[in-house]
């Protein structure tokens, strides 16, 4: 037997349960209560008020269940540096959330930006390997009626697909 509810229900698969009872209708309410009626929704409202400590929104052994461990292999080092300086005491949860996200998003970019930059100095597609990045420049456009038209290339006949070859000191 397979169930038609799906796999985020807030439930879990489980139909929801009305602890309310008949009350949660403001019309069932107009039609009158008993005293029975009456003490249960007043018993009804005062548990719905939440003690001080209510919500819980952080707890730390919640983290280890919900975070995978790569997630926090790589969120490691920014918590170091927020939980050493205080940042969440200072600023508040929310504030250090926000800052530990954009300045995490920020080193990420950087450190992209680095690994990206030393590919492309450094793994150059020459004639000594197949692999690596290739630049073809195009010449740049002269249209008839422009200065220098025709403009033709400066390349030798041995300059295509040189992959650098000239410039190796073999």
């Amino acid at each position: 037997m397979t169930s038609k509810v799906p796999y985020n229900a807030d439930t879990g698969g489980v139909t929801p349960m009305n602890i309310e009872g008949r009350l949660y209708d403001q019309r069932e309410r107009l039609r009158g209560m008993t005293d029975e009626d009456r003490k249960f929704r007043a018993q009804f409202l005062k548990d719905q008020r939440l003690a001080p400590h209510e919500p819980v929104t952080h707890l730390p052994e919640l983290y280890y269940d919900l975070v995978n461990p790569i997630r926090r292999f790589y969120r490691k080092p920014l918590d170091m540096v927020f939980d050493k300086l205080r940042i969440e005491e200072r600023f508040g949860r929310e504030t250090a959330l926000s800052y530990r996200f954009f300045i995490g998003k920020a080193l990420l970019l950087i450190a992209s930006g680095y690994v990206a930059t030393y590919y492309f100095m450094y793994n150059r597609g020459t004639w000594e390997r197949k692999h690596g990045w290739h630049v073809h420049v195009g010449r740049e456009p002269v249209y008839p009626g422009e200065p220098g038209y025709p403009k033709l290339s400066n390349r030798t006949f041995a300059d295509y697909c040189d992959r650098e070859f000239k410039n190796s000191p073999i």
